[in-house]
């Protein structure tokens, strides 16, 4: 297990000068006090040079400051007395970036004592304040090395503690992480958006804290890992003994969505924590969703923690998640799925038995964003007929348009949505060539495609940030193409949630069965010998044994991810058209 290495550093407490000229230790008040506000003060003192600056508690009250930065310093410690509170100004912080107080580039910071950092969320919720999300209490943004002790930090109008990086972009010498950031029985009460929001990180703890009662902003969970970009590592991070109760959103929410296979391993521990009446106790977000061929790798681990949520009871958890086992091909490398400016469209030709007429389609079911492309042969008139409907019982389906266009662009056109019982619709195409069809109506909604005139797929082609289709059960039979290739491609079985799962079949262009895999999960899938039998092949999804049969998904590698829901319409590609340029 990484282990932060500064678990010692507040025992270890800088006590003489910092390299600045100044003296071991200040005192805010030497500076002077101002109830209304006391930012110059506190700069002053924060530009002393002082090793260690001691926030004394005043009797007239709490030192009011507008945003406070400081850059590039190193070993520095920042003690509150006891009772001592660095509050907002009331009425400042008008730019929704305005933090109370933010970390720039430091090393070796120590923040401690039974203290307080203040904000006043109730104000930023409403005019003249314009949306309140980033108005942070405490921001450490590419820092190494700071443990935050005995505070409690409170309502502010974004996070209790953002951990992050400096800027929206990486920047030369600027490290894109922050680095051996400890959280020691703080409390982050009543915050907005998050009591404490992991961006990217290397090296983090947080020890006997309190994340309780986030309100204002989605997702208002207690702690939320969220990484912005696929380079944003979140590793190394364990939760020990930490409560986290009455939060609006998720008491620990660990949302992966942007991670994909350039990101490097997630490591992330909850160790005796006590979750109760959140929205939800725990939630890890498309952990599976982005598939092997797509998604970061990494593993997340729970021991003993206690879960209860709204109306239940509680329950000792202990389970351990492990996923994006890496493809590799027989020469090690590691392989990928095809992105779109990879899938040579130019080079096809249409297999059709019977043109223009519609023709059956396998009843897939697909969850939330139904992704095609069709290839029409001429210009004129392409037919198809489709369903929608909704998983949520007494709630009709969000209706929601059909999207046609161009791959190009110079062209779009659109549909009524269908009906839960099915509807036929026409598109003029202006020439022949493919084109998108796509729908969008939600999480709880599904679409089907029932019919098309013309060659169609389910496009799985990958594009930035984005995972494969979801697929919904029941289960169907869906086809692609392999070209004669000498290289090998690999074929992939998704899973959904945890505990979710589907038998897949996959079969070759004579109907042998190459692979059979029950209750199959995200990390289970097939690599093809060299020189595969080239021809239409299938993967069918049906009923688990075991686990819940719900959301599914299939990706592929090495050839075009695109899954065609006809044997009588499909489209090949000419030889040497797939190559495997996604293999790294």
């Amino acid at each position: 297990m990484y282990m932060v290495k500064h678990l010692g550093f507040a025992a270890a407490v800088i006590l003489s000068a910092t390299g600045f000229g100044g003296p071991a230790e200040v005192r805010v008040s030497d500076f002077g006090f101002d109830k209304d506000d006391s930012t110059r003060f506190v700069k002053a003192a924060f530009e002393s040079g002082a090793g260690r600056i001691v926030f004394d508690k005043r009797p007239e009250g709490p030192w009011h400051v507008t945003p406070l930065r400081m850059r590039s310093r190193r070993d520095i410690e920042i003690v509150f007395e006891d009772g001592a509170q660095l509050c907002a100004k009331r009425g400042a912080f008008r730019g929704i970036f305005d933090a109370l107080l933010t970390f720039d580039c430091c090393t070796n910071v120590l923040l401690r004592g039974a203290g307080c950092i203040r904000m006043w969320k109730e104000d930023y919720l409403k005019p003249p304040y314009k949306k309140s999300e980033w108005r942070h209490a405490l921001s450490l943004l590419s820092c190494k090395g700071v443990t935050v002790e005995d505070l409690e930090i409170t309502d502010s109008g974004g996070d209790g503690v953002y951990i992050s990086y400096v800027g929206t972009t990486r920047r030369p010498g600027v490290s894109g992480h922050c680095e051996d950031v400890v959280l020691r029985n703080v409390k982050c009460l009543r915050n907005c958006r998050q009591g404490v929001s992991v961006i990217a990180v290397k090296g983090f703890l947080a020890e006997g804290c309190d994340f309780s009662d986030t309100a204002g902003t989605l997702p208002e969970a207690g702690i939320d890992f969220e990484p912005n970009k696929p380079e944003d590592m979140i590793s190394g991070c364990v939760v020990r003994n930490c409560r986290f109760e009455r939060n609006r959103g998720s008491g620990v929410l660990i949302m992966l969505l942007n991670h994909d296979a350039t990101t490097p391993f997630t490591g992330i521990e909850l160790e005796g924590c006590v979750s109760r009446n959140n929205a939800r106790a725990w939630q890890a977000i498309e952990y599976t969703g982005r598939g092997q061929l797509r998604g970061g790798s990494g593993r997340i681990a729970v021991r003993n923690c206690t879960f209860r949520e709204k109306g239940g009871k509680d329950e000792l958890v202990s389970k351990e998640i492990v996923y994006g086992r890496p493809v590799l091909a027989a020469d090690g490398r590691r392989l990928q799925a095809m992105s779109v400016d990879e899938w040579d469209r130019k080079n096809v030709r249409a297999v059709d038995a019977c043109p223009g007429r519609r023709t059956h389609l396998s009843q897939t079911r697909l969850r939330y964003s139904a992704p095609f492309v069709f290839l029409a042969s001429a210009p004129g008139t392409v037919s198809f007929k489709a369903r929608q409907g909704s998983f949520a019982k007494g709630q009709a389906s969000r209706t929601n348009r059909i999207v046609i266009a161009s791959f190009d662009g110079d062209f779009k056109s659109f549909a009524p949505p269908p009906s839960v019982t099915g509807d036929v619709f026409t598109v003029n195409v202006p020439r022949a060539g493919f084109y998108t069809l796509k729908w969008n109506a939600g999480y709880t909604a599904y679409f089907t495609l029932l019919e098309s005139s013309v060659p169609v797929a389910v496009d799985a082609l990958a594009r930035k940030i984005a995972p494969p289709p979801k697929f919904h059960s029941p289960g169907s039979t869906v086809y692609f193409h392999v070209p004669k290739l000498s290289a090998s491609f690999a074929a992939v079985a998704l899973g959904g949630d945890p505990g979710e799962g589907h038998r897949v079949t996959l079969r070759d262009p004579a109907g042998n069965t190459v692979f059979d895999r029950d209750n199959a999960e995200t990390d289970d899938f097939w690599l093809s010998p060299e020189n595969p039998a080239p021809g239409l092949w299938s993967f069918t999804s049906s009923a688990p044994s075991a686990k819940i049969y719900d959301d599914y998904g299939f990706d592929l590698a090495g050839i075009p991810p695109l899954f065609f829901l006809s044997r009588e319409k499909y489209w090949i590609a000419a030889e040497g058209a797939a190559v495997q340029k996604s293999v790294k």
